[in-house]
């Protein structure tokens, strides 16, 4: 490989590194947004759902970073999790997991999409088939909540 070719293809990994920070910004800063969104949603329950966050790391490429988990402490009632997956995902600008403390198995998934219009929302996916998916938002998080 000629020292040419070699500086091309440097330069073309950098883009590409460049590039994947630049979703798993996007990915964490919808993340934290969509955590404010929660915590705005039930700022009306205060002494009945207590907030925490801690940060968790994602090990994928470009880098590990750090991402906000969010956990629903929820009184006299189960403790509600948005675990972070990351910003590597199939068919997705990222994912978080959403469960009951203790109950991963039966996890949903919270994926992160773009419409035609290129504004990002949240997509809840509770299995493959196209009628478990919905947009996530207050009502659907409560519907969620209630089962």
């Amino acid at each position: 490989m000629s020292l040419k070719e070699k500086l091309v293809e440097l330069a073309e990994n950098k883009k590409e590194d460049i590039e994947a920070k630049k979703a798993v910004d996007f990915w964490r800063n919808q993340a934290d947004k969509l955590h404010n969104d929660i915590k705005t949603w039930f700022c009306g329950y205060d002494g009945y759902i207590k907030f925490d966050s801690t940060k968790k790391i994602i090990d994928e490429y470009p880098y590990p970073y750090e991402a906000d988990k969010l956990e629903l402490d929820i009184k006299g009632g189960p403790v509600v999790i948005l675990e972070p997956v990351g910003s590597n995902i199939v068919g997705a600008w990222g994912r978080t997991d959403l469960y009951l403390s203790g109950y991963i198995a039966n996890k949903v998934m919270l994926l992160l999409m773009k419409d035609d219009n290129d504004k990002a929302y949240w997509e809840l996916r509770k299995s493959r088939k196209q009628e478990d998916r919905f947009i996530f938002n207050k009502e659907v998080f409560e519907d969620l909540l209630e089962d």
